[in-house]
C-alpha cells in the first residue's frame, strides 16, 4: 500500500504527520510506504528555461515524476521488504487522491499500481493548466524573483529555498505538458480513459464549507445550475428568504454546497463513469465526528484509515472512545482487504455492496460509529447535477 499525502500539493509531509504511523496498518498483514513529493514551486513550477532544459520539452508536474519514481522504487525494491511489486495499491486524501486520480491519466504510471484509494479528493478542470499558462505563471514567479531575462534558470537556482518560495504564488497546479499528463485528468476520467483498476472513493459529510449570504449562494446555484436553479434552491431550502435548518449530518446549507459542489457529487459522479467504462468500484461516506467538534471535517477520516488517536498535536486529533476505536478496526479491515485481493469485503466485516448504477448502493461510516450498507448516497442531489451536465454538454463546467 502506498500512501500520497495531501495539503493542496502546497504543504504537510508524510513522514513528519503522527497520523500517518503505519503499525495499525501493517499489523493487518500489508506493507506500507509512504512516499514524499516536491510540493508547491518545487514540485509544480513550469518555465520556458524548464521546458527548453527537457529532451520531453516538459515543465511543471515535478511533484507527479516524484510520486511516479517511488512507484518505480517500489515496483523494483519491494520484494526486499516482503511485499508484491504485482499488487500495489495507491491510496490518498484530498491532493494525494488528485494526484492518484492525475496518475491514472499519466502513460507513465501505466502497470505501477493495480488498485486506488481515492479519499475526499477530485480534481476539477481547473486544477490543470496549458503549458503556456503554466510556463506564464513561472515567468511571474521569476519576475517577483527580480531575476534576470538571460540566464532565468541560473539565477533563480541560486536563491535559498526561503527566497523562492516567498517569490511563489499559486505554483500547485498540473500541466497539460503532453508526456505525464497528455491531457487534463478531468477531461480522461470523462471519456473514461482512466486506468482500469479497481477503486474505492468517498469522502466525507462535511468537508468544507461555501461561504456567502443566502443571495449570493443563490446567485452561485444560478451561475452553475442555470434553470435548474429553481430545483437546486427547493432542494437545498434556500426557495424562500429563511435560513434553512441546519442538517445533522451535512450541516447547514453553505457546508452541503461547498462539499457537494467541490467533493462529494464529483466522487459519486467520477465513479459512476468509472463503473460504467467496466471497472469495479465501491462508494463511501465518512459521517463520524471527532468529539469536540459537532460534525465531521476535512481529513477526519484519516485517524481511523490509519488506526492512530491522537489527543492533540497533529492534522487530526480530539476525544477518541471505544466506539471510534471499533470504527478504525472496521475501516483498517476494509481497506487492507481490498488492498489484498481486490474487494474490501471479508469475515466479520458488514457486507459493503459494490457500486451500480440502479441502486447506487455504497458504505456510510456513521455518527454513531458503526458501517452501514446504504443507497442512493446524497439522494435527488445527484441527479440534479447531473441533468444539469447533461443538459448542458459541459462536462468541464
Amino acid at each position: 500500500m502506498v500512501w500520497i499525502h495531501g495539503g493542496a500539493n502546497l504543504s504537510l509531509a508524510g513522514g513528519w504527520e503522527p497520523v500517518y504511523e503505519g503499525r495499525p496498518m501493517v499489523a493487518r498483514g500489508v506493507v506500507l510506504v509512504v512516499l514524499e513529493y516536491r510540493l508547491g514551486v518545487f514540485g509544480f513550477m513550469a518555465h520556458p528555461g524548464l521546458t527548453a532544459e527537457s529532451p520531453h520539452h516538459s515543465s511543471g508536474n515535478y511533484g507527479l515524476l516524484d510520486q511516479i519514481a517511488g512507484l518505480q522504487w517500489v515496483r523494483d525494491n519491494i520484494r526486499a521488504f516482503g511485499g508484491d511489486p504485482g499488487n500495489v495499491t495507491v491510496f490518498g486524501q484530498s491532493a494525494g487522491s488528485w494526484d492518484i486520480m492525475a496518475l491514472m491519466t499519466s502513460p507513465l504510471a501505466r502497470g505501477l499500481f493495480q488498485k486506488a484509494i481515492l479519499q475526499s479528493g477530485v480534481p476539477p478542470p481547473s486544477v490543470t493548466r496549458t503549458l503556456a499558462d503554466s510556463e506564464k505563471a513561472g515567468e511571474a514567479m521569476a519576475a517577483r524573483a527580480h531575476a534576470p531575462s538571460t540566464d532565468t534558470m541560473k539565477f533563480l537556482r541560486s536563491l535559498t529555498a526561503e527566497q523562492v518560495i516567498a517569490a511563489a504564488e499559486g505554483l500547485n497546479l498540473f500541466t497539460q505538458d503532453g508526456w505525464i499528463l497528455p491531457e487534463p485528468p478531468s477531461a480522461a476520467w470523462m471519456r473514461r480513459q482512466e486506468l482500469p483498476v479497481p477503486i474505492i472513493i468517498g469522502g466525507n459529510a462535511s468537508e468544507f464549507p461555501a461561504q456567502g449570504t443566502l443571495p449570493e449562494l443563490r446567485q452561485a446555484m444560478a451561475s452553475w445550475f442555470g434553470e435548474l436553479a429553481p430545483d437546486a434552491w427547493r432542494l437545498y431550502g434556500i426557495a424562500g428568504e429563511q435560513e434553512p435548518p441546519v442538517d445533522p449530518v451535512y450541516g447547514d446549507v453553505r457546508d452541503q454546497w461547498g462539499s457537494d459542489l467541490n467533493f462529494r457529487i464529483p466522487g459519486i459522479l467520477h465513479g459512476e463513469w468509472h463503473q460504467a467504462a467496466g471497472n469495479r468500484v465501491w462508494q463511501y461516506e465518512f459521517d463520524r465526528a471527532i468529539a469536540p467538534h459537532p460534525r465531521v471535517q476535512h481529513s477526519s477520516e484519516l485517524a481511523y484509515v490509519f488506526g492512530n488517536f491522537l489527543r492533540r498535536g497533529g492534522m487530526v486529533s480530539g476525544e477518541f472512545d471505544a466506539a471510534d476505536r471499533h470504527l478504525s478496526d472496521v475501516m483498517l479491515g476494509y481497506w487492507t482487504n481490498f488492498a489484498k485481493h481486490g474487494d474490501p469485503n471479508g469475515a466479520g466485516l458488514p457486507a459493503w455492496p459494490e457500486f451500480e448504477p440502479v441502486g447506487r448502493g455504497f458504505m456510510r461510516f456513521t455518527q454513531a460509529a458503526r458501517a452501514v450498507a446504504d443507497a442512493r448516497q446524497r439522494g435527488d442531489f445527484v441527479p440534479l447535477f447531473r441533468r444539469c451536465l447533461e443538459k448542458s454538454g459541459d462536462l468541464h463546467r
